[in-house]
This record gives C-alpha cells, structure tokens and sequence, in this order.
C-alpha cells in the first residue's frame, strides 16, 4: 500500500491502522496463488455437493490461439501446481 500509493494517500494514523490490520489479520491473505481460494479446514471442514445423474452434452474443444499458447500452458500449469486444477476422468473432462 506504501509503494503503491504516494505520500498523503492516508493519513499517519489510518497508515498506522492499516498496518496494524494486515498484521493481524496476516492469515486472512492471499500472498501467492499457493493461498488462493482456500479456508483453513480446522474451521470450514470440505463440503460434499451432491449431483443427479444426467446424459452429458458433447461440445468441440476450442484451439488456444498459437500467439498466446505458451502464457496459457504456464498459467494451466500453476492451476495445477496450487491444486485448483485436478485430474479428471469425468463425462466433462477435456482431451
């Protein structure tokens, strides 16, 4: 916020609140993608959705455009590494 924002952006005591907060609540961030999208299951145990069995629908799979090829594997790449992304072998899974 102090490298991002120039001087009188807050005032010294709402800096000094801010800095307080993300201390404090250090464990409410997201840092890096490893954090994102992810609650402690100490405190929110993971929730099983139930699904009704249907005849899927079949869609072409679409082509990634060769200029932006090599971002878009990096960023399938991550996704994976921080386990947004997982295996698959369902009805829905691409080839």
């Amino acid at each position: 916020m102090d490298i991002v924002h120039e001087a009188g952006f807050l005032w010294s005591e709402e800096r000094k609140l801010m800095h307080w907060l993300v201390r404090e609540q250090n464990e409410a961030f997201a840092w890096d993608d490893t954090e994102r999208g992810k609650f402690k299951e100490e405190y929110f145990p993971p929730v099983e959705i139930l699904t009704v069995v249907y005849i899927p629908w079949v869609e072409k799979s679409f082509r990634i455009p060769p200029a932006i090829y090599k971002e878009v594997c990096k960023m399938i790449k991550r996704k994976i590494d921080i386990g947004a992304y997982k295996p698959s072998n369902s009805s829905y899974w691409s080839r």
